[in-house]
């Protein structure tokens, strides 16, 4: 068997090969949103928007952080 296609097969029993069981964590839904702060960006009320957005769209906090500090960015992480 000549190289290019013995390298093609390897890749392609590599590629169907794959382990399912990591699938799993792909299963979930998540999304991100970002809400610009007026005042200052502190972790403690980002989490505290985040949370109340979880509220609101029916699913699940997973993170927050903020983004610069005076009119900083809050981002807010939700999975399913």
């Amino acid at each position: 068997m000549d190289a290019k296609p013995a390298s093609v097969c390897i890749f392609l029993l590599l590629l169907l090969a794959q382990n399912p069981s990591s699938s799993s964590a792909d299963d979930q839904k998540c999304f991100y949103t970002t809400d610009r702060v007026a005042t200052w960006c502190v972790d403690w009320a980002c989490k505290f928007g985040c949370l109340i957005d979880a509220k609101q769209y029916h699913t699940k906090y997973k993170n927050s952080w903020c983004e610069g500090s005076r009119r900083g960015i809050c981002h807010c992480h939700f999975c399913d």
